[in-house]
């Protein structure tokens, strides 16, 4: 860990997520267990006799510094004093935050918020951006978010106090309990719920954290605010999905339900049990009569997901002509370049079926760089779109 941002008593406060007691699964005060290095240094036991003495020397370094530091020196030079307890802070503690508080201006206003809870392999993000006062939601925390729905000033403040009692600033960088020693350890971190929050701060401050089986003591009201944003999101998620899908019942109402002389069939074949798929996702009730035929077929998400990939596998190498070591210059006829195409954002509206063919492709490269990308495409509707474009032209 870095003082990136040249804080007075960072070598001391960088410390308060580590001593400060944090939550399991069941709710119940836990002490960090899983050991990181720090500088060549090991921190993984209850109690370290090497951080009271390395927490000694940064307080004799610094330089001018607060009265609050002599009693950190005193509190330190009692063995008899804990670094941390799982039940409660320590004085220890308690002196480390005021230190932050120092270095860190109470209350900063924030530029922009990006927080996942859930699944792992699931990388969904919801984005309240209050320079723009908007929510939009992105397929990872380095895309590009969509804007999706505008808020007010009052809501404004409403958030930002919200992140204000998060405390955002003695919160750990990681929070994952598992021991890869202990199987029953691991499997508990497995089915944990997985989350992440990165804060961007109109100062240019940046504080990340995330985790799974461990949690801040705070996090229930993180998963407040992501309840809270969600409700806002999910409305339009579902309009725009809805609209995007019933606009094409013309298309199945001319070429009917089985669509089979589409030249593109066996990949657009996959959009009734797609649409079933995100119509479960986000609970939208009216379902078109043409449902009825599949309403037996019972198969999850991955499945559902698994199955596009091999009909596209299969389509690529026996449909079309595409491969690795063409994929460049088919795409630099539509003015694409591999790897540089924002998958979220790209209009196949006007698109001819060889070039969203080609995008298709494009993404089962990038796939292998970027994990699970494909599915995430397949989760958000993004595939689905693109398989609409393909029945028109097809």
């Amino acid at each position: 860990m870095e003082n990136i941002y040249n804080e007075k008593y960072y070598d001391l406060t960088k410390y308060i997520g580590y001593l400060s007691p944090r939550l399991d699964n069941d709710g119940n005060q836990i002490l960090r267990r899983k050991g990181y290095k720090d500088d060549g240094f090991d921190v993984f036991a209850m109690v370290v006799q090497g951080l009271r003495d390395r927490l000694l020397m940064f307080c004799r370094l610094i330089e001018d510094p607060d009265p609050i530091v002599d009693e950190i020196t005193k509190y330190l030079s009692n063995p008899k004093n804990p670094l941390r307890v799982p039940d409660k802070e320590t004085e220890l503690v308690k002196f480390l935050k005021q230190l932050k508080d120092m270095d860190l201006p109470d209350k900063m206003p924030i530029d922009y918020v990006q927080i996942h809870i859930g699944e792992f392999v699931k990388h969904e993000v919801y984005v309240i951006d209050f320079r723009n006062l908007m929510y939009g939601d992105q397929q990872r925390f380095d895309s590009d978010p969509r804007k999706l729905v505008k808020f007010d000033n009052k809501t404004k403040k409403k958030l930002q106090d919200a992140f204000d009692q998060l405390r955002l600033n003695y919160w750990d960088r990681d929070y994952f309990r598992v021991d890869s020693d202990n199987e029953d350890d691991f499997l508990s971190w497995i089915g944990s719920e997985y989350w992440r929050i990165k804060v961007n701060y109109h100062n240019g401050r940046i504080i990340s954290s995330s985790g799974a089986a461990e949690y801040p003591l705070e996090y229930n009201t993180l998963k407040i605010i992501y309840q809270f944003v969600q409700n806002e999101i999910l409305p339009e998620q579902k309009r725009i999905l809805a609209s995007l899908m019933f606009k094409h019942q013309r298309i199945f109402a001319e070429k009917g339900p089985t669509i089979e002389d589409n030249k593109y069939f066996p990949i657009v074949k996959n959009i009734r049990i797609f649409e079933k798929m995100k119509l479960a996702q986000y609970d939208i009730a009216v379902i078109p009569d043409d449902y009825d035929e599949i309403d037996n077929m019972v198969k999850t998400e991955h499945e559902v997901i698994d199955d596009l990939g091999g009909d596209l596998a299969d389509y690529f190498n026996r449909e079309t002509d595409i491969t690795n070591a063409n994929l460049q210059d088919k795409l630099a006829k539509y003015s694409l370049k591999h790897r540089e195409i924002d998958f979220e954002s790209v209009d196949v509206s006007g698109m001819p079926g060889e070039e969203v063919l080609l995008i298709i492709y494009d993404v089962f490269q990038v796939d292998r760089f970027v994990e699970n990308l494909y599915e995430t495409l397949c989760s958000q509707g993004y595939m689905l779109n693109w398989m609409y474009r393909l029945l028109e032209v097809g």
